[in-house]
């Protein structure tokens, strides 16, 4: 019965049919290309997934090899093909390019097309970039360009060398570290206290620290820096993060605006979500969106952003979201 209902919906079939050739589906070519019909190779579980109700806070739990970039694939369309307002639509959020590509790869196989508006598909950073940071962040960096309307941030990327740079570096050494600039630290809304990016030294985190515990000026110094920076037009990735999170505090009406414009955000990966993008997200669904998060809180591979899976856990059991899983692993033999 759930097959029939997807291939309805997807494929606008009524029915498999016993030679994959004979379908006159939409998804034909799909089908011949893989020598099966795509929706009756679907599991249970994927299926007990993509029929959920989408305005709904859930965590799909998939463990590897589990067919989950295929299943979120299916599950946007079939959303997308049900959605009925022109004006609202679904954001689907990934972490890289790569992991973008193969997303679109996936929802445009079923869907027939590619993904338009009002949906979006594409990385954290630029959702963030185009739907907030870019449009609002003015509000709160201070930044007003003079010579035009255009307000946008300048993303300066942490190992950027620059000669104008200096322009935004302390005005003492801190130790090894000599002098910092403005792009090689960020602040994070977690404990307000200055990170340092990995650079010549392993322990600069230590150094700065230490730097920070015996000379109380060094921290007003710092974030005079940032401040400065941000006023100018500039900031890190880390710092868009963190301004957009202060601007929806600040501004709660904007993040109401966000939360009727995408009132469901699937994100795919969730286990390499920053806690300042937790942050971001908890924003948006105290004013109505809905979550899905897809992905394996063991998967993690960008630890040396501080990302730390037992904080997506401990907001998905916050947040109560309701736990789905994909549990068979069909890339790999018991051994």
């Amino acid at each position: 019965m759930e097959h029939t209902f997807l291939l309805e919906v997807l494929c606008g079939c009524h029915s498999i049919p016993a030679e994959v050739g004979a379908c006159k589906g939409k998804l034909v070519s799909k089908c011949l290309k893989c020598g099966f019909c795509s929706i009756e190779h679907l599991s249970e579980q994927q299926i007990a997934y993509i029929l959920e109700d989408a305005i709904s806070d859930i965590y799909l739990n998939a463990c590897p090899g589990s067919g989950k970039t295929e299943v979120v694939g299916v599950k946007a369309a079939y959303e997308i093909n049900r959605w009925n307002n022109r004006h609202t639509g679904i954001a689907i959020l990934t972490f890289t390019n790569s992991a973008e590509n193969e997303l679109r790869s996936r929802v445009s196989s079923y869907l027939g097309h590619q993904v338009e508006y009002p949906h979006f598909l594409g990385t954290f950073s630029s959702w963030l970039h185009g739907y907030i940071a870019n449009p609002f962040l003015e509000l709160i960096s201070g930044y007003h360009n003079e010579s035009d309307s255009d307000n946008s941030i300048r993303v300066i990327d942490t190992d950027c060398t620059s000669d104008f740079l200096h322009a935004f570096q302390t005005k003492y050494k801190y130790k090894e570290l000599g002098y910092i600039k403005a792009n090689e630290f960020y602040i994070t809304e977690k404990s307000e206290v200055p990170v340092i990016y990995v650079g010549p030294y392993r322990d600069g985190q230590t150094i700065l620290d230490e730097c920070l515990r015996t000379d109380a000026w060094r921290l007003p110094e710092l974030i005079g820096l940032k401040e400065r920076f941000w006023k100018s037009g500039f900031a890190t990735y880390e710092d868009i993060e963190y301004l957009t999170y202060k601007l929806l505090q600040k501004h709660p009406y904007i993040a109401t605006c966000l939360a009727q414009r995408f009132p469901l955000i699937m994100v795919d990966e969730c286990q390499d979500l920053a806690f300042s993008q937790l942050q971001l997200l908890h924003e948006l669904h105290n004013h109505g969106t809905k979550l899905h998060f897809i992905g394996d809180l063991d998967q993690s591979i960008y630890k040396f952003r501080n990302i730390n899976p037992s904080e997506t856990k401990s907001f998905i059991e916050q947040l109560g979201m309701k736990e789905l899983r994909l549990s068979e692993n069909y890339r790999s033999c018991s051994p």
